[in-house]
C-alpha cells in the first residue's frame, strides 16, 4: 500500500498501535491491581467506572482540539501518560501505594488519553490527501483491533510472569516509545494556521448541543440511544467483573484469555457486516442482540473452554450490529448536524458505562461472580425485544436502502 510508504503516516499509524497497546496493558493491570490492593469487588468496579468515566465526557473536548496543534499535544499527552503510570510502581516501592492514590491518578491518565485519541484523529487530513482517508481511517481503525486482540491475550501472560509492578514500568516505556514515535511526525502547517476555526462561544456551543439533542428525540433515532445506553450499562457491568471471575477460575492467564475472546468476537463481526448489506436491519438487529443475550446468559454455567467459545460467538452479532448501526447513523443523520448528534450518542452511552462497573462491583459483594456476569446479558435481551416488537424498527429496510424518512427525522433538520 503506497500510504505506508508516507513516513508521516507510518509514524502516526505506529504510534497509535504503541499506544493503543499501553493503554491496554495500563486498563487490564489496574483494574487486577484493585482487585490485589483491595481484595474488594466494589474498588474494581470503582477503578473501572474511574477510567471510563472520561469517555462521557468526549463532547466537551471537541472545542478544545479544534483548536490546538497536533504534534505538541501528540507527543506531549504520551508523556503524561508515561509519567503518571510511573507513578504506581515508585508508590508501591515506598509501600504507599493505596487505593486512595492510585484511583486520582488513573482517573487523570484517563482524561490525557481521551485527549490524545481525537488528535490523532485529527492528524490525518492534515498530513494524506482527501482521497487516501477511507483507506487511512481503516488502516488506524485495524490497528486498534490488533492491539486489542493482541495485548489482551498477552497482558494477562505478562502479569503472572512478570509482576504488577514490572508491567507498569513497561508500560511506561511502551508510551514514552509512542512519544518518540510521533515525534517523527512532520506537518507543513498548523492546522490553526490553514483551517478558519471560529471562536469558541458558549451560548452557541449550547445551541448547537440542543439542536443535536433535538435531532435524537424528535426521530426514531432516540432507539439508537436506548440501545448504546444497555449495551453499554451491559460491557461496564462485565468489565468490572471479569477480574474476579477470571480470578476464581484461576488467575491472570484466564483473564486475558477471555478478553482475547471478546476481541475477537467483535473482530469477526466487523468483518461480517460488509456482507450484510441486503439484510433487513430491523429483523437483523433484533435477532442478533437476542442470540447474544442467550450465548452470553448461559456461557458462565458452561466449562472454561465452552465458555471463550460462547462469548466468541455473542460477540460476532454484536460486532455487525455496532459496525450497521454506525453505517446506518451515517446514512440517515445529514453532514451538517451529523457531529452534534453523535456527540449526543457517544457521552450518553459512554456515561452508562461507568454507572455499569459501579453496579457490577457492588453486585458481586453480594453474588457470586458467575450469576453476577450471567445478569449482564439482560441489556442485550431488552434491545433486542425493543426492536421485535416495535413494528417500525422491525421493519426497517437494509442498509442500502434506508433513509431519513423511516427514521422520522424532520424535514426542516434535514434541510439545515
Amino acid at each position: 500500500m503506497k500510504l505506508l510508504a508516507d513516513k508521516n503516516f507510518l509514524s502516526l499509524l505506529m504510534g497509535r498501535l504503541t499506544t493503543n497497546a499501553g493503554d491496554s496493558i495500563y486498563y487490564i493491570t489496574t483494574t487486577w491491581l484493585a482487585a490485589e490492593i483491595t481484595n474488594d469487588p466494589f474498588y474494581v468496579g470503582l477503578t473501572s467506572a474511574v477510567i471510563l468515566i472520561p469517555k462521557g465526557l468526549q463532547f466537551l473536548w471537541g472545542p478544545l482540539v479544534d483548536r490546538w496543534n497536533i504534534k505538541p499535544v501528540l507527543i506531549l499527552t504520551q508523556l503524561i501518560q508515561a509519567a503518571l503510570i510511573l507513578l504506581i510502581p515508585i508508590l508501591y516501592y515506598m509501600d504507599a501505594l493505596t487505593i486512595y492514590n492510585l484511583l486520582p491518578i488513573v482517573f487523570i491518565a484517563a482524561i490525557v488519553a481521551e485527549l490524545g485519541y481525537p488528535v490523532q484523529l485529527k492528524a490525518l487530513p492534515a498530513m494524506i490527501p482527501k482521497n487516501k482517508l477511507l483507506q487511512g481511517n481503516s488502516l488506524l481503525a485495524i490497528a486498534n483491533q490488533t492491539a486489542d486482540i493482541v495485548l489482551n491475550a498477552v497482558s494477562g501472560i505478562l502479569l503472572a510472569i512478570l509482576g504488577i509492578v514490572t508491567l507498569y514500568l513497561v508500560d511506561s516505556i511502551i508510551f514514552t516509545l509512542a512519544a518518540l514515535l510521533f515525534s517523527l511526525i512532520k506537518l507543513k502547517k498548523s492546522p490553526i494556521e490553514t483551517v478558519k476555526v471560529e471562536k469558541l462561544n458558549l451560548k452557541n456551543y449550547v445551541l448547537e448541543m440542543k439542536l443535536g439533542l433535538k435531532v435524537v428525540f424528535n426521530s426514531m433515532i432516540w432507539v439508537f440511544l436506548i440501545a448504546n445506553v444497555f449495551v453499554n450499562f451491559c460491557l461496564g457491568l462485565m468489565y468490572a467483573i471479569l477480574p474476579i471471575y477470571a480470578n476464581s477460575l484461576g488467575g491472570e492467564e484466564k483473564y486475558g484469555y477471555i478478553l482475547t475472546a471478546i476481541s475477537i468476537g467483535m473482530v469477526l463481526g466487523s468483518l461480517i457486516s460488509t456482507k450484510l448489506t441486503k439484510v433487513p436491519i430491523g429483523l437483523f438487529i433484533s435477532s442478533s442482540f437476542i442470540v447474544a443475550f442467550i450465548l452470553w446468559g448461559i456461557a458462565p454455567y458452561m466449562g472454561f473452554y465452552i465458555f471463550l467459545s460462547l462469548f466468541t460467538l455473542c460477540f460476532i452479532p454484536i460486532g455487525s450490529a455496532n459496525i450497521i448501526l454506525g453505517s446506518v447513523m451515517q446514512s440517515v443523520v445529514p453532514l451538517t448536524i451529523i457531529g452534534r448528534t453523535n456527540s449526543v450518542m457517544s457521552s450518553f452511552g459512554a456515561i452508562t458505562m461507568p454507572i455499569g462497573s459501579l453496579v457490577g462491583g457492588l453486585l458481586v459483594r453480594y453474588f457470586e461472580s458467575s450469576l453476577v456476569l450471567s445478569w449482564a446479558a439482560m441489556g442485550f435481551l431488552v434491545v433486542g425485544l425493543t426492536w421485535l416488537f416495535n413494528k417500525r424498527l422491525r421493519n426497517l429496510p437494509n442498509s442500502e436502502t434506508i433513509s431519513y424518512k423511516d427514521f422520522n427525522i424532520p424535514k426542516e433538520l434535514i434541510e439545515l
